[in-house]
């Protein structure tokens, strides 16, 4: 697994673990669709990442 992988899961753990006050509704709600939009940005990212990788491997499959 690579590093990144864990430090997704890092991050996730560490949100969904954290209890307290920062956990609470009435904090979290202002929040939420900001970061409902960074994942958005980060999903599309990812999915442009992989074609990009896919499409480069396609064609060095067709020079070789």
């Amino acid at each position: 697994m690579t590093a990144a992988f864990w430090l997704c899961l890092l991050l996730v753990l560490t949100a969904w673990l954290l209890p307290g006050p920062a956990n609470h509704p009435r904090f979290r709600v202002p929040v939420e669709p900001i970061l409902s939009a960074a994942a958005a940005i980060g999903y599309i990212g990812l999915i442009q990442w992989r074609r990009r990788r896919e499409h480069g491997e396609e064609q060095q499959q067709e020079e070789a």
